[in-house]
């Protein structure tokens, strides 16, 4: 019986690994845009406002798609690749960022689990 619950735990992951970067891209995209420009600036990307937006973007996007579990793998690699640069971010200027590194590691560990464990229960797609 233990097995045929298997997919529940990618379930469970990706919806709130969703709601986790769609509440970080909303902010990045609607709230504090300038907040996190500033971040941006303060580690030398090129136009960092421009920057933020595409983050925010990727985040929002990345999360919604999390939740109705279309492109859980390629998309959960995506957001892996956008928290190692935050958990960057992170080690090199702790300041920037509001949360610690553990935070980020956390976020990166359930990413690279959906990568390896692909959507489970109710999702639109298919594991590679």
């Amino acid at each position: 019986m233990l097995l045929a619950y298997g997919l529940a735990g990618p379930l469970i992951i990706r919806i709130v690994l969703g709601i986790l970067f769609i509440l970080a891209g909303f902010v990045k995209v609607f709230r504090d845009r300038e907040e996190c420009a500033r971040i941006f600036e303060g580690m030398g990307f090129p136009a960092p406002r421009v920057f933020s937006i595409v983050v925010g973007l990727v985040e929002l996007l990345g999360g919604i798609c999390l939740i109705a579990g279309f492109g859980t793998q390629v998309v959960a690699i995506v957001l892996s690749l956008l928290t190692l640069l935050f958990l960057y971010i992170k080690i090199r200027r702790p300041d920037l960022l509001p949360n610690g590194a553990v935070y980020y590691v956390l976020i990166l560990t359930m990413a690279i689990s959906l990568t390896v464990t692909g959507a489970g229960f109710l999702a639109f797609d298919l594991p590679l």
